[in-house]
């Protein structure tokens, strides 16, 4: 294909800037931009594992089985 007909269709679909893509999966960046600090929260969360209930382990930790 002609480099002018790739630029055309690259055009018509607005790829035409490969800094608008992800190198690795070609995907469109999609930026959330404010206009103030703190105008956007953004949470982590991460699933843990069940705690018992009482909680896990007391003051002593891990070591409060073992002999020393």
């Amino acid at each position: 294909l002609p480099a002018s007909t790739v630029h055309r269709i690259l055009n018509r679909h607005g790829l035409n800037r490969l800094a608008h893509l992800d190198r690795p999966t070609g995907q469109v960046i999609r930026r959330y931009e404010r206009n103030q600090p703190g105008e956007l929260v953004h949470v982590d969360v991460k699933k843990l594992g069940r705690i018992p209930d009482g909680g896990g382990h007391k003051v002593l930790g891990r070591q409060a089985g073992r002999a020393t």
